[in-house]
């Protein structure tokens, strides 16, 4: 569940990447952050009000009001995507930060689109695309004619 606070652990981070996001200063005030329990956050820094590039497409508070800082009242600290049941393997934005694509442990790959309309009335954004791999025939086994060997730090240093 997205708010279930019963279960700590489902809240660790599993993956987190950086958006496209960028400040006229050059830094990046934002964060996807990948959680155990399938929960994928977007996690907004005091200065995201100054992006000029990859603007936040969450409605305006008071539609938001769980998520308000007060420093900004304009301006979520998080902005939740909600579809993945299990623990949050990959995730990575695309382009201009308005594609983002997410994998969970069940090999759940959604696509999601970073903008209003795929903001649900129940106050998190919707996949736009929700696919699942088959990787049950595809097993990885180790080459014995490529022993595995440690190239650094050299041995005996």
């Amino acid at each position: 569940a997205l708010l279930d606070v019963s279960d700590p652990p489902a809240w660790q981070p599993t993956a987190v990447c950086f958006t496209p996001s960028l400040t006229v200063t050059g830094t990046q005030p934002t964060v996807l952050l990948g959680l155990k329990g399938g929960t994928v956050i977007k996690h907004n820094a005091p200065h995201v009000k100054m992006s000029c590039f990859a603007k936040m497409a969450a409605p305006p508070p008071p539609f938001v009001r769980y998520a308000v800082r007060r420093d900004l009242p304009n301006f979520p600290a998080r902005e939740y995507f909600v579809n993945h049941k299990a623990r949050v393997l990959f995730l990575g934005a695309a382009g201009d930060g308005t594609t983002i694509v997410t994998m969970d442990a069940d090999s759940v790959i959604c696509t999601w689109e970073y903008r209003p309309e795929s903001f649900s009335s129940l106050g998190w954004y919707m996949p736009i695309k929700v696919r699942r791999l088959n990787v049950s025939d595809f097993v990885l086994e180790e080459d014995p004619a490529f022993a595995a060997a440690v190239l650094f730090p050299p041995p005996g240093k």
